[in-house]
């Protein structure tokens, strides 16, 4: 956006004045020092004319000696004090006011070019050329609300067909002062003038004033169509097509939105992070997390996209979205690496338990807890997906491995959003166990049955045995064998480390605690 108007506006005002103010309407001859003509349009008295003539004549040699004219028309002021009035002074003051200008001694222009009109002896078009001119001076000065005065009054009188500028310079003037909404109208008409000139190029800087102001004021359908026709006309600028992608999607033109970025993606426009981040972020939206995570993999590679934290996290999502948990796992572990809490640690023990990698899980889910920085139903998810991973570790009658997942689940019921399914494990668990246990201790009874039938039939054998005269230990193989199977040897001794020996030993051993963690 523009704040300053081009220095050519003003030096026209020189050229302006030299063919209509001067060489039209001066004298023929000086004869006469005061008189004036008498015609029916105003003309310049000799004396005036003549130093007039001479500051123009210095302004026009190579190089121009401006300094020297505006010297000839100060000591010109000086000389005729109040004699010089009506259009003699209104002249000389626009002719030293142009010069003033073509210096960007714009203080001093403004000064001299409202003077000239405040005297009222200007020919109607001049005069209004002059306003037209000072709301410029205006707004270069950053004097906005007297640009916005001043244009307004010039256009009231400026006819049918008043200039696209015009109307655009008056829409700068409000955008300059934060007033989108009265900028609107104007900047609305200075485009449709621009672009029914003759000839016309597409100006750039139309455009882009008019889009700011429908971004400001949130016309979003207006903007939209606006973006549209400029990508038409510049269709290689990557702005516009992440702009009307933005429009898009205020306006809940998602789909829409979605195929202009990934056509300007093609197209090889779109060089930001945050361009592709958004075409990426569409890709999952529309359930083609695949292609995403290609897609942010191969810009990561290529440098284009940052590999850090939250764009390693985005690409383990769209793994994990796009049920490839094995990919997603080596990006988390990288994530996790660049963090001192234990949210990474949380998500890769969530993948990993999906990918039924147990053991790995457990020991990210307990870093998540160590770590900390979590919130309250994080943590309490974090102990049932704890719980979930050791209880798939556990084998048929792995008691032990039971109480440390049941461990896991009562944590667990200390949240109120687990409460409910952490007690149904626990429960569930302790069921197991008790059905485990009951099993176990009738199976124990039902050899121990056996085993005492053995020993009885082992004392029936050796009776036997002494009165055949035989050797009490020459019992039957199977008899011997049934023995050790319940950990006796023949003479009906508890072999050491057997199953009677583990029994008397220690008959609470599946009740271990769970181990520390």
């Amino acid at each position: 956006m523009i704040n300053r108007l081009e220095n050519s506006t003003l030096k026209m005002i020189s050229l302006f004045i030299m063919v209509i103010s001067l060489f039209a309407n001066l004298p023929s001859s000086y004869a006469q020092d005061d008189e004036p003509r008498r015609s029916t349009t105003p003309s310049l008295s000799s004396t005036v004319a003549l130093a007039v003539q001479e500051a123009l004549n210095f302004s026009q040699e190579d190089p121009p000696r401006t300094d020297a004219a505006i010297n000839r028309l100060n000591k010109l002021i000086s000389d005729r004090g109040d004699r010089l009035q009506g259009y003699d002074k209104a002249t000389v003051y626009e002719v030293r006011g142009s010069f003033y200008a073509n210096k960007d001694d714009l203080p001093r222009a403004l000064r001299d070019f409202q003077t000239a009109v405040d005297t009222g002896a200007l020919p109607v078009e001049r005069s209004n050329g002059l306003r037209y001119f000072i709301a410029q001076i205006y707004f270069q000065l950053e004097r906005y609300d007297d640009a916005i005065r001043g244009l307004n009054a010039w256009l009231r009188t400026a006819g049918d067909n008043p200039p696209a500028n015009a109307y655009y310079l008056l829409a700068l003037a409000y955008i300059q002062k934060d007033d989108y909404r009265n900028a609107q109208q104007p900047m609305e008409r200075a485009l449709r003038l621009k672009n029914a000139e003759a000839g016309s190029e597409p100006d750039k800087n139309y455009y882009s004033a008019m889009n700011l102001v429908y971004s400001e004021n949130n016309e979003f359908n207006k903007r939209a169509d606006l973006l549209e026709r400029m990508i038409n006309i510049w269709p290689n600028e990557a702005g516009y097509w992440a702009q009307l992608a933005g429009a898009y999607a205020v306006n809940e033109r998602d789909r829409d939105a979605f195929s202009v970025l990934e056509a300007a993606y093609r197209a090889g426009l779109l060089e930001k992070e945050e361009q592709i981040i958004q075409l990426i972020q569409y890709y999952s939206f529309f359930d083609n997390a695949y292609r995403g995570a290609q897609l942010l993999d191969r810009e990561m590679a290529a440098g284009v996209i940052k590999r850090d934290r939250d764009n390693l996290i985005l690409l383990s999502q769209l793994w994990d979205q796009s049920r490839e948990a094995k990919k997603a796992i080596p990006i988390l572990r990288e994530a996790a690496k660049t963090t001192d809490k234990g949210d990474l640690h949380y998500r890769l023990g969530r993948v990993l338990v999906a990918d039924e990698k147990f053991v790995d899980a457990e020991k990210e889910l307990l870093t998540a807890i160590r770590k900390g920085g979590l919130k309250s139903k994080d943590v309490a998810q974090i102990w049932m997906l704890l719980g979930n991973a050791r209880f798939a570790q556990a084998g048929p009658e792995d008691i032990r491995q039971f109480n440390r997942a049941k461990e896991a689940f009562q944590n667990a019921t200390r949240f109120p959003s687990t409460r409910r399914d952490a007690n149904d494990w626990v429960t569930y668990i302790n069921e197991l166990i008790r059905v485990q246990r009951v099993t176990k201790e009738r199976e124990i009874a039902e050899q121990k049955a056996i085993c005492d039938d053995n020993l009885e039939r082992l004392g029936d054998a050796k009776r036997v045995l002494v009165l055949q005269g035989r050797d009490p230990l020459d019992i039957t193989e199977n008899l011997a064998n049934a023995l050790e199977t319940c950990g006796y040897d023949k003479a009906g001794e508890v072999i050491p480390g057997g199953i009677a020996d583990k029994a008397e030993a220690a008959p609470a051993a599946e009740e271990a605690a769970p181990a520390q963690e």
